[in-house]
């Protein structure tokens, strides 16, 4: 195993559902493309191994939506523009 597919097993053991991890990397690696600063030592590392690190380390939160949050969301969308308007 490489030392990318090591970390992100271990991601894994802390988020355990591999579409969530995969989105949570996916937005961290983004946000530290953009400038934002590790949370952990970079030591050269690439964005993608910091993310890794960053959430074995348990340094990101994260929310999943409750099924009552997510029905609310869909009720939202599906509203008419003359609902929406004032």
């Amino acid at each position: 195993m490489t030392m990318d597919n090591d970390l992100y097993e271990s991601a894994f053991a802390r988020v355990p559902n591999r579409f969530l991890l995969n989105t949570v990397l996916a937005k961290r690696v983004h946000q530290l493309n953009k400038g934002a600063p590790p949370m952990v030592e970079a030591n050269g590392s690439s964005f993608f191994e910091i993310a890794l690190r960053e959430i074995i380390a348990g340094k990101l939160q994260f929310h999943t939506a409750t099924p009552e949050e997510l029905k609310s969301q869909r009720e939202e969308v599906k509203k008419p523009e003359s609902e929406e308007k004032p």
